[in-house]
């Protein structure tokens, strides 16, 4: 009898030390992929960044270190283009930047924007800078089918990383015109824009490149 006890004993103390070491390498997993997750957004973002330059090679691009000081030093002399949805664009966005669909030609942009640019230094940026890149080469190709825009330079980028690399190195964003208030009399706004650290995710599964995960937003803030 005490033998038999003695085993049962013996056999539950194995179970017990199997579920232990499942618990602890179940820990050790999660620590694996919590410590991937810290550093996917830059690596992926870069793997993106690669196959931009691939992609489009007369597209040139700016880094956000660039651009940020830049934007300081001479703000008047850059237009910003948000080239994403009107919804992501409402959660937040560049100070001073104006939206534009992502899916017009470069003849419509030319249209609509042509003389803002003149003499600026333009730069077109999205989530991670595949609409942007896509829009600034059709803008390149419809220039040089332009008699009226041909002879202009142009001094065109897409930003590095887009926005996402944008709000993972922590600097600002605004959100839509608040209603009723004039720019320049209230203290915190940007040009009448409030700031924010909400950033749309265009979707669930790129929204795995944004670092801080708690600022994902589909809806402007009220």
């Amino acid at each position: 009898m005490g033998r038999k006890f003695l085993g049962v004993g013996r056999k539950f103390l194995g179970i017990r030390w199997i579920f232990l070491g499942v618990i602890l390498i179940g820990v050790a997993c999660i620590g694996v992929v919590w410590v991937y997750c810290l550093s996917v957004s830059a690596q992926d973002l870069q793997k993106v960044q690669a196959s931009l330059v691939k992609k489009y090679p007369g597209v040139d691009h700016i880094k956000i270190e660039l651009l940020a000081q830049e934007l300081q030093r001479a703000p008047d002399a850059f237009v910003l283009f948000d080239v994403r949805e009107k919804a992501e664009y409402d959660v937040s966005h560049l100070p001073g930047a104006i939206w534009v669909e992502p899916g017009m030609t470069g003849t419509a942009f030319l249209t609509a924007h042509g003389q803002k640019i003149a003499g600026k230094m333009v730069v077109f940026y999205c989530s991670v800078g595949v609409r942007s890149s896509g829009l600034l080469d059709r803008v390149q190709n419809a220039r040089v089918q332009n008699e009226l825009y041909r002879q202009e330079a142009m001094e065109a980028y897409n930003l590095t990383g887009g926005l996402f690399a944008w709000h993972n190195q922590g600097r600002g964003l605004v959100r839509g015109l608040v209603p009723g208030l004039i720019p320049g009399l209230v203290p915190g706004l940007v040009n009448g824009h409030s700031p924010t650290d909400l950033i749309h995710p265009y979707n669930q599964q790129w929204g795995k490149l944004i670092k801080r995960r708690t600022h994902i937003s589909y809806e402007s803030a009220p």
